[in-house]
């Protein structure tokens, strides 16, 4: 039972890393603003910021939480969660979106009118 406890254990450890491995990457998915967010160049989107921050905050909820507080009888929408590939892609969007939010889109051409 201890074993079984201990692999418990690193079982979150090492779903915690990856997603947070996968955080980092989308961060570094945007080389530009990184640079200009170590300049000094804040500019706080107001609206992607909530949304990047409730998103990181759902990835980094355990899969075996999820199945507890919805039993064992999870809708499909919830269960999407649970897979690997689609939690490492959200978390790496997550990134994105937290990065985005954080520095102004310089790239972005005005819009004649």
């Amino acid at each position: 039972m201890q074993l079984a406890n201990q692999r418990h254990v690193n079982i979150f450890v090492v779903l915690t890393k990856m997603t947070t491995w996968g955080v980092l990457f989308g961060i570094l998915v945007e080389p530009k603003k990184v640079i200009s967010l170590f300049k000094g160049h804040l500019n706080i989107n107001w609206l992607l910021l909530p949304c990047s921050i409730l998103l990181v905050a759902i990835i980094y909820i355990p899969r075996t939480y999820v199945v507890s507080w919805f039993s064992l009888d999870i809708p499909f929408y919830i269960q999407m969660f649970n897979v690997t590939e689609a939690r490492t892609a959200l978390a790496i969007l997550s990134g994105v979106l937290l990065i985005s939010s954080l520095t102004k889109d310089e790239d972005r051409k005005a819009i004649p009118e």
